[in-house]
């Protein structure tokens, strides 16, 4: 693979290199990147995931813990929050590999983590089913919708007759699938970040304070939610990001 002498990311292409380069060179390459202009981070890791394609859900966890580490052992709650945004917004449906990722590698930082994770999905109250994972890459939490389906009494199979190549063996109690916990993302989001080592009083607080309070309170602390690559006016459409409109009719005395 033909290599650039000093930006591979920026000057061969992004697409190439997540194309081409085992996973572990590609990281490497944007620690090294990140390590050169920090404020670029979170363009990198928009630009890094939306080259990635359909792996995205593979590596979203890596790319997030490559540019956090990139930053450094100095980096800042406002720096790691901006990549974490950036990430979630670019890859939504991987919003909880994330986050653990990210609270893996930077645990006091959890509850900025997780408000800006629930900030940058589309939808926080999403219901889903949340499964717990060990790794922030492959095999890290999962949330996946909740479908609900009508049941259908034509192509249900009649117990009361012999079924071809079915066993007569009843099923083993000790094989058990777990389902997962149902819950809102936003409370997966919680979840995702206390599993990964966060506190869950000041995390839960965080994301409560995001979604319920003042949508623009981790922003007004961190930076201008406009300065993170890929947000602006049309980036900030989910509800919790709309302003809170007093009512008319309630008079304070």
């Amino acid at each position: 693979m033909k290599r650039c002498s000093v930006f591979p990311l920026l000057s061969c292409g992004l697409a190439i290199l997540i194309a081409s380069a085992p996973a572990e060179e590609a990281m490497v390459v944007l620690r090294q990147e990140v390590a050169v202009t920090p404020g670029s981070a979170p363009a990198m890791v928009a630009r890094t995931l939306k080259a990635a394609g359909a792996n995205v859900s593979s590596v979203a966890g890596p790319v997030t813990q490559a540019a956090i580490q990139g930053l450094g052992p100095g980096a800042s709650s406002k720096q790691i929050v901006a990549i974490v945004y950036s990430a979630v917004h670019t890859a939504p449906d991987s919003a909880l590999q994330i986050v653990r990722a990210a609270v893996s590698l930077a645990p006091k930082s959890a509850p900025q983590i997780a408000a800006a994770a629930a900030l940058a999905v589309p939808d926080p109250w999403k219901e889903v089913h949340y499964h717990r994972g060990p790794q922030p890459g492959v095999g890290a939490p999962v949330a996946t919708p909740i479908m609900a389906r009508e049941r259908d009494f034509k192509s249900e199979r009649d117990y009361k007759s012999p079924v071809e190549g079915a066993s007569s063996n009843p099923p083993d109690p000790s094989v058990v699938t777990d389902p997962g916990d149902p819950m809102t993302l936003a409370e997966a989001i919680v979840q995702a970040a206390v599993d990964a080592g966060g506190d869950p009083g000041a995390t839960q607080s965080a994301v409560d304070a995001a979604l319920f309070g003042d949508p623009g309170a981790l922003f007004n602390q961190v930076s201008s939610s406009k300065s993170i690559s890929g947000v602006g006016d049309a980036g900030n459409s989910n509800y919790a990001n709309e302003p809170h409109v007093p009512d008319p009719s309630v008079v304070s005395p």
